[in-house]
């Protein structure tokens, strides 16, 4: 075995390169003072000589050292992102967490506001069964008045029992109010907290910070228009009707207001409720209680109180009314109807 001193003053004076001859001589002193095998020695001053110089050995070590630096880095870099995506998961179930806890809470209001409708709802069947138990006891007051009283009636008013009877239960059912409509209000919007409105303020100016395009359609509405849709909002800003209608027109002399969807016309009252959904391909003004309306080609009556269709949609033509009727066409057969909408008999 070569003894470390030797090796270092070979490697130091033979890298790379032929030993001269004092080299030589040195190492052979060398050898003789710490009694190496000659051989072996020669041997590693031959490979020393044939391998790289001392300076491409360091440059070769600079290279190692900085490829385990940059082994060490990436090491480094590799832990800092486990942290930190651990801690990004943290933070996504945190709001995970607190998303379904909103959810959770807006379902509950969803199941209050449900009840809410549905109590109202019972609340109007219940006041509608009372008014139908008022018509058919008057229909059966009236039977049983008998043939006298069918008799002076019909000389007075040249109508029959029956006949009265039959209005009064259809005046009863149609006696309802715009009020009375049972609607859903699951498109109108709760207020959104990212929509602040002074009504004080310039409201117009203030809405148009959040929608495409505001109209005021001198009504008391602002009409709202976001991607290609209209909406409603008041006159202080609130929004009562979101965005989901091809067209808002004009308000009607009952305060209705126009609205158009899939080339339908429908109504929306003045809390933005839909009274009327969009089915009919015209509908005219009110005109003495009834609103005449038309869908695909075909014409009816609505009442113009409580938007109940009274002559369904199955006439080719109806006519301005004349003395006290209004006649009708279906094909070439002609009809008549009441001032009510219902067909003479």
């Amino acid at each position: 075995m070569i003894q470390e001193e030797l090796r270092n003053f070979i490697e130091q004076n033979c890298s790379g390169k032929e030993p001269s001859d004092l080299i030589m001589e040195a190492i052979g002193q060398k050898i003789e003072q710490l009694g190496a095998d000659a051989d072996e020695v020669l041997a590693f001053v031959e490979e020393c000589a044939k391998g790289p110089t001392l300076e491409q050995k360091a440059e070769a070590a600079r290279r190692a050292a900085e490829a385990e630096a940059e082994r060490l880095a990436r090491i480094e870099e590799a832990k800092a992102k486990a942290e930190s995506d651990a801690k990004n998961a943290e933070l996504a179930a945190e709001k995970a967490k607190k998303a379904m806890a909103e959810a959770e809470a807006a379902r509950l209001k969803a199941d209050e506001a449900k009840a809410k409708l549905q109590a109202e709802r019972d609340a109007r069947m219940v006041k509608k069964s009372k008014k139908r138990t008022y018509v058919v006891a008057l229909i059966v007051f009236l039977l049983l008045l008998g043939i006298g009283t069918t008799v002076y009636l019909k000389v007075m008013t040249g109508k029959s029992a029956a006949q009265l009877a039959s209005e009064a239960a259809y005046n009863a059912v149609n006696s309802e109010s715009i009020d009375d409509i049972e609607v859903s209000t699951a498109d109108v919007p709760s207020d959104d907290p990212s929509i602040v409105i002074d009504p004080n303020g310039n409201v117009k100016a203030q809405l148009e910070q959040h929608y495409e395009t505001v109209m005021d359609i001198n009504s008391g509405f602002y009409k709202l228009k976001d991607h290609g849709k209209y909406g409603l909002a008041d006159a202080a800003g609130k929004i009562i009707q979101r965005p989901k209608y091809d067209e808002i027109l004009f308000k009607n002399q009952n305060g209705l207001i126009r609205i158009k969807k899939d080339n339908k016309i429908g109504f929306l009252n003045l809390k933005g409720l839909e009274v009327l959904a969009p089915k009919y391909t015209n509908i005219e003004e009110p005109s003495e209680g009834l609103i005449k309306v038309e869908t695909d080609g075909l014409y009816g009556f609505l009442n113009a109180n409580n938007l109940k269709e009274v002559t369904p949609c199955v006439y080719t033509y109806i006519y301005n009314k004349k003395d006290g009727k209004y006649k009708a066409m279906k094909g070439n057969q002609e009809f008549f109807l009441n001032e009510d909408g219902s067909l003479a008999q």
